[in-house]
């Protein structure tokens, strides 16, 4: 149910439609959102939000707004699993629903500088050679392996559809298992290139799985999953 006034900066929306208190949310987070605003998802941590149709986790995904997408404020809050939720809309693509607020001292959605006005962040560049090759995949100077996708210490999940190769090693090992979309990656080691494809170790703790597999079929998860 919105919010009939703007939150105050100790929020205390007494309920969320699904039953769950507003205890069991973090009393002590001040929010500097309020409806009608304008704000972006927040550069730290670089991670995605995720878009979901209600307020909580287990609500149908929507979509993700990356960081520094600007984002206008229509409702909230509400409290589920933990976090604050806000109906939020995205000044870029208009893709509309609720997400997470922030997390303990972190802030997730931060408020634009003139509030009425649509902003958005961008990442800082990731300085390159202007002589870069076109298979990125590979810096041919220092021989290092390289990925604009993931990196060690990420939360990754595989893509709907997709079915992850784990091997022993990189490219060459024995197939040690496979897993669906819904298992949470831990990215522990890498990259390293071969066979023309990128390559991280990564743990599944839910399956009991450890070994290599090729980046091209995860994704980073959100910043929500971090909380898993």
């Amino acid at each position: 149910m919105p919010t009939s006034s703007p939150a105050p900066l100790g929020i205390t929306a007494p309920m969320d439609p699904a039953g769950m208190s507003a205890s069991d949310c973090p009393s002590s987070f001040s929010s500097p959102l309020q409806s009608g605003i304008y704000a972006y998802i927040s550069l730290t941590h670089p991670l995605p939000n995720r878009i979901c149709s209600g307020a909580g986790k287990a609500t149908s995904y929507l979509g993700q707004i990356e960081p520094g997408g600007g984002v206008r404020v229509i409702e909230g809050p509400l409290c589920a699993d933990g976090f604050w939720w806000w109906l939020v809309e995205s000044t870029q693509g208009g893709l509309r629903g609720w997400t997470a607020e922030g997390r303990e001292s972190e802030e997730w959605v931060i408020p634009c500088s003139d509030q009425t006005i649509a902003c958005n962040k961008k990442p800082a560049p990731t300085p390159s050679s202007p002589a870069a090759p076109t298979s990125s995949w590979k810096d041919k100077d220092n021989n290092k392996c390289k990925s604009d996708k993931l990196a060690v210490g990420i939360l990754a999940q595989v893509e709907q559809d997709s079915l992850l190769v784990i091997r022993s090693e990189s490219n060459t090992g024995d197939v040690v298992g496979r897993a669906g979309p819904l298992p949470v990656v831990n990215i522990v080691d890498g990259p390293t290139c071969a066979g023309g494809a990128v390559w991280f170790k990564m743990n599944i703790t839910a399956l009991n799985l450890s070994g290599w597999t090729i980046e091209d079929n995860l994704y980073v998860c959100s910043k929500e999953d971090g909380y898993n």
